[in-house]
């Protein structure tokens, strides 16, 4: 458990544990609003509110179906409310799946200055509960602190909306590849946040923010010569729009969609055939290669075709 280094909120609660169930059994089963609750148990409203504040936040159904649970087997949800600072172990902090970062970097010099200082700045986390929290912003402070031995670092409790605040922060960060910013303008999308809405909080441009969208459509061998400098931002950001308008990602226009399609005809078969040793180990397409190696060549040929157009 977390330890309080800041209290936020009175030590004695403002009801006991029966009517706080009673308060719980009405939100969460029935849907009331802390108006309807407060007259129905007359009760001060604030004396409502407050009380749900005291087992978590108020908007999250979740701690408030835990916290019911919680008062119907006996026990005082408040007791386990995580403070809103304080510090955790470091064993108890898991890396959040939304974490932008593919790569941490160079620790070396983080980690040295929290060696002799400590850590310095609060990692943002929120609880999942049973003593598990994710990290929202913080993930090298927290790798760094690991590397050098630290067992409890300090934080801020947040919430998904902190998250969000943080991953828009984090898309603006400059040692972010063109990928991750793609990942991170996705992640926003799939929120139903507009483009422009995004680049007015990022101060990016639309057109970047959906061309670094469009290197999501890249085959995968091409965003990797993306990852690896081997294909420039620009070239890459070309060759995604030809993805999106072409059937195979070259430069021929999209026509018609045909059954067997990759058989032995197909200009590519050849090579394909050549270069895949997978047919006794993977399900081969059209008779000559499996589908790994046909993405692939056809991955590599487009490059090629694009920078021959575009010296």
């Amino acid at each position: 458990m977390p330890q309080q280094d800041t209290v936020d909120r009175a030590s004695t609660p403002v009801m006991d544990v029966a009517t706080l169930e009673r308060v719980l059994t009405k939100v969460v089963e029935r849907g009331w609003t802390t108006e309807r609750v407060a007259r129905d148990l007359a009760i001060p409203r604030i004396d409502v509110v407050d009380a749900l504040a005291e087992v978590g936040n108020l908007h999250d159904a979740r701690h408030l179906r835990e916290a019911l649970a919680d008062t119907r087997a006996g026990r005082d949800p408040r007791e386990a409310v995580t403070p809103r600072f304080g510090t955790v172990a470091t064993s108890q902090l898991r890396a959040h799946p939304s974490n932008v970062r593919d790569d941490l970097g160079d620790l070396s010099e983080l980690a040295a200055s929290m060696s002799a200082q400590g850590v310095l700045h609060r990692l943002l986390i929120a609880d999942r509960g049973r003593g598990v929290f994710v990290v929202l912003d913080g993930h090298r402070r927290l790798a760094a602190a690991r590397l050098v031995g630290i067992s409890e670092v300090p934080y801020e409790l947040g919430d998904e909306r902190s998250l969000t605040a943080k991953m828009l922060a984090s898309a603006m960060h400059k040692n972010l590849t063109p990928l991750e910013q793609g990942h991170a303008f996705a992640r926003f999308t799939a929120k139903g946040i507009p483009v422009d809405q995004i680049a007015a909080a990022t101060g990016y441009t639309p057109r970047t923010i959906r061309d670094r969208l469009s290197l999501l459509d890249l085959p995968a061998d091409a965003q990797q010569l993306v990852r690896e400098g081997t294909l420039s931002t620009k070239d890459a950001t070309g060759l995604a729009r030809q993805v999106r308008t072409t059937r195979t990602g070259t430069a021929r226009p999209r026509g018609p969609k045909r059954p067997a399609h990759f058989t032995g005809s197909h200009p590519l078969a050849v090579d394909v055939r050549a270069l895949c040793k997978h047919r006794d180990t993977r399900v081969t397409v059209g008779g000559t290669g499996c589908g790994q190696c046909w993405e692939r060549l056809i991955a590599a040929t487009a490059v090629a075709d694009y920078r021959e157009s575009h010296p």
